[in-house]
């Protein structure tokens, strides 16, 4: 029996076939198409990475053989197709309509549960992940630590920067070229895509150090951003003011906090100011940790370094898509491919965290395999459905529903 809070039947029904139908035909994906249309391979692709830990073409292809897979994405048992067909559609695709699809499923999931809040503000957590593939099959991407002498690479890298509001991703972008080794641009980008109000607030690593940046964040309050962030110890400033602290959480010791105007690299003291709180472990005193904010006083030191600690909550979130979405696998070695499957996989990832946290289920592992499992449930008695309760009956009711 299922107990779900959130079914999984209410999650799919945020991809009704006539929006991907109506997205198809905005964005032309199928003119000229007579087999892989988009829905169809868009539902093959969503079934492969929640189902399946190693995706591949070649397990798409297997895929297609199950009966209850036709009939989950709406193909008959006539229908054929063969795998580089498949390799050259995932490459042609126009990845905006997968955007599309992603947006529109954000759009519904925003409308029925908002964004959690944290001290009362809505936290966008904004991150870069990278993955690789060796030099010889990915003729694009970012090469890491290589000197002028050094041979060739052995690996390129796709980064990928992606915001995350602790419930589901907002939003991604992507980069295959070398100016963005550093995370200064593609966090910067990143953030500045997302809609913000007045209670909206930026968290990120120190990956953007750009002071030129911080000061664009804090304009006047109809285009502000607020941020919290990290910088490096042997950041210049000029102090303005400082208070001592007393407080701490479990992992972190509060010392003072401090009013600043930072030096940009090239000696200019920008004309803002911005809050900047010192800390240091709990099991390491020696190692201190310096938060900059331009959020208001109204909130405390110890708040201020509690909207820092979600960030953890992006880093679990790269965990998952890596380890149980096939994140860390190009099905795809073109740029378009890859997006495509970024795309499917951010859905996939949207369905299931939601599912866990509505249904009071914390970590994204076995909220995965719940959710599949449930999902493969309603496939069987879709089939039960079919056979009129009757085992014998099954190969003559997959004939007549499914044509198998």
């Amino acid at each position: 029996m299922n107990t779900a809070k959130l079914p999984v039947k209410t999650l799919l029904g945020y991809l009704p076939d006539e929006v991907l139908e109506t997205l198809a035909l905005d964005y032309q994906v199928d003119k000229h198409v007579k087999k892989l249309r988009g829905a169809l391979v868009f539902k093959l692709l969503l079934y492969g990475v929640l189902t399946t830990n190693e995706l591949s073409l070649n397990v798409l292809m297997a895929l297609l053989e199950k009966v209850g897979i036709r009939h989950l994405i709406g193909v008959d048992a006539h229908f054929t197709t063969k795998r580089n067909s498949l390799a050259d559609r995932l490459a042609q695709l126009d990845c905006g309509y997968l955007k599309a699809i992603f947006k529109q499923v954000l759009k519904l999931v925003n409308q029925h549960w908002p964004t959690p809040t944290v001290q009362g503000y809505q936290l966008h957590l904004v991150d870069s992940t990278l993955v690789a593939c060796s030099a010889k099959l990915l003729g694009l991407g970012i090469q890491l630590g290589r000197k002028a002498n050094d041979e060739t690479h052995r690996y390129k890298h796709i980064k990928f920067s992606i915001g995350y509001d602790g419930l589901k991703p907002e939003t991604i972008r992507f980069y295959d070229q070398q100016t963005h080794a550093s995370d200064e641009t593609p966090l910067k980008e990143t953030i500045e895509s997302l809609a913000f109000s007045a209670k909206d607030v930026a968290v990120f690593d120190a990956g953007l150090q750009n002071r030129l940046t911080f000061e664009q964040f804090n304009k006047p309050p109809e285009e502000k951003r607020f941020f919290v962030t990290r910088i490096k110890a042997n950041s210049r400033y000029q102090l303005l003011a400082e208070q001592r602290i007393d407080s701490s959480t479990d992992t972190l010791v509060l010392e003072k906090e401090s009013l600043i105007k930072l030096y940009t690299s090239s000696n200019r003291l920008l004309t803002d100011s911005f809050r900047l709180i010192s800390a240091h472990l709990q099991d390491k005193p020696e190692q201190s940790l310096l938060f900059l904010t331009s959020l208001p006083d109204s909130l405390s030191a110890l708040e201020v370094s509690q909207i820092y600690r979600q960030r953890w909550q992006i880093e679990k979130f790269f965990r998952f898509i890596k380890q149980q979405m096939n994140f860390s696998h190009f099905l795809s070695r073109s740029f378009n491919g890859i997006k495509i499957m970024a795309y499917v996989m951010l859905i996939g990832a949207m369905l299931i965290g939601l599912y866990g946290r509505f249904n009071d289920r914390p970590g994204f592992k076995i909220n995965k395999l719940l959710f599949v499992y449930e999902l493969e449930a309603d496939l069987v008695k879709t089939l039960i459905v079919a056979c009129h309760g009757e085992p014998t009956l099954l190969d003559d009711a997959l004939k007549k529903h499914f044509g198998q």
